[in-house]
């Protein structure tokens, strides 16, 4: 069984290390929770381009700070924080024993993830990583699902695991793979729901495990 994972909101909290970063800047610029609220929904969970966001960011606050300056913290400044669920490490190694092939997926800059992965532990956890940045590929393109499993025939398979209904959940089953959504506790909506439905990603990837 081939196994596609999501990065960001998926495998490591990406949430949570932003949102701490968000409550330092804002010290620093000297926002309100009004100003925090709307940074964290400006970021659309890192789906915003990082230029973009750090132009309204540069106006918001009238910084003098160059943009790509701020694009630069947006990248980076919360990596360090970034942490694997809980579980998510010892599902990984059990998926792996049982013989399973494990890729990551994920939208985003190749330096930015690449240190995230490196830094959380999950490079000898996974066979192979993609990032959209590295491949001109973006999810929710069927190409870069296509390029995952590049070296795997059989759709039925394959599964893909992630938290975003659109990016990862939708565009996985346009091309016919069956899907895990880790909800964090949100209600799906949409026609097709996916094939397993869990709030933590610990537990999707058990449900994929026993489902064999």
């Amino acid at each position: 069984m081939l196994l596609l994972l999501d990065l960001d909101n998926t495998l490591v909290d990406r949430e949570l290390a932003f949102s701490a970063w968000v409550a330092d800047f804002m010290s620093e610029v000297g926002g309100d929770s009004s100003d925090r609220e709307w940074l964290l929904a400006a970021d659309a969970n890192g789906y915003t381009p990082r230029e973009k966001l750090a132009a309204e960011i540069r106006s918001r606050f009238e910084l003098a700070t160059p943009v790509l300056a701020l694009v630069d913290r947006l990248l980076f400044d919360h990596v360090d924080d970034v942490a694997c669920y809980p579980g998510v490490v010892d599902k990984l190694k059990e998926l792996r024993s049982a013989g399973d092939r494990l890729v990551v997926v994920t939208n985003g800059t190749t330096a930015q993830q690449t240190m995230k992965i490196r830094l959380v532990g999950l490079s000898d956890l996974v066979d192979d990583v993609i990032i959209s940045e590295s491949v001109g590929l973006w999810k929710p393109e069927p190409a870069i699902f296509r390029h995952a499993m590049r070296d795997h025939t059989d759709n039925s398979a394959v599964w893909m695991v992630g938290d975003n209904p659109h990016a990862d959940i939708r565009g996985a089953q346009g091309i016919g793979l069956q899907t895990g959504w880790v909800s964090h506790n949100l209600r799906w909506e949409g026609a097709e729901p996916p094939t397993i439905t869990q709030p933590t990603t610990a537990r999707v990837l058990d449900g994929i495990h026993h489902s064999r």
